[in-house]
């Protein structure tokens, strides 16, 4: 009896090895690898304080610090509802290289999202080349759905998330919105 308890525990074992040899990568980055900041980014993409940082700070935060090489950008989803869930699957299904372009467009176009999300989605969908039955395929990917939601766990646990967006530029955390002096300051301060 204790032998089949053992291969019942050995069998679940090695079967939780697989799925996480077979994870998803649901963490997107953009700028130099070796770049000498690195700022993490946990963000909703139904948060409006998420969509003012991509608003307010992105295009500078772009322009002298990504595009230069001196800062890398690692970007992790941590939906707030369902809504923000389905558009970061929508935007992890597409070629990682069009990520942050998604990303940049899905704030900047929030107001439209949380107004109609469903169409929205779809409307998204077909700009970026996928008609309604994929849409329909990726929002209802469950691995996809539940690698999110077990980040966003993963996420809770280890950084204390109380809120979106949670920003670290380097080791230096910044919860909620960042005063925009302090942020650029905070980075200046890294290079320097």
């Amino acid at each position: 009896m204790k032998f089949f308890k053992k291969l019942f525990m050995l069998a679940g074992f090695l079967g939780a090895l697989s799925s996480s040899a077979n994870a998803i990568d649901i963490i997107r980055e953009k700028g130099n690898s070796n770049a000498p900041v690195v700022i993490q980014e946990f963000s909703s993409l139904t948060c409006g304080f998420c969509s003012r940082f991509h608003r307010e700070f992105y295009p500078e935060l772009l322009e002298k610090y990504v595009d230069t090489g001196k800062v890398k950008i690692v970007y992790r989803n941590y939906p707030l509802d369902n809504v923000a869930l389905a558009t970061s699957m929508l935007g992890l299904s597409l070629p990682k290289e069009k990520y942050f372009d998604y990303l940049q467009f899905a704030y900047l176009n929030q107001n439209k999202l949380v107004k109609d999300p469903l169409n929205t989605l779809y409307k998204w969908g077909k700009i970026a080349g996928l008609d309604k039955q994929k849409v329909d395929s990726i929002l209802s990917d469950e691995n996809l759905m539940n690698e999110i939601k077990f980040d966003k766990e993963k996420i809770q646990k280890n950084k204390n998330l109380k809120g979106t967006p949670l920003i670290f530029v380097g080791n230096k955390r910044f919860n909620g919105l960042p005063d925009k002096k302090e942020f650029f300051a905070e980075i200046e301060k890294q290079l320097n």
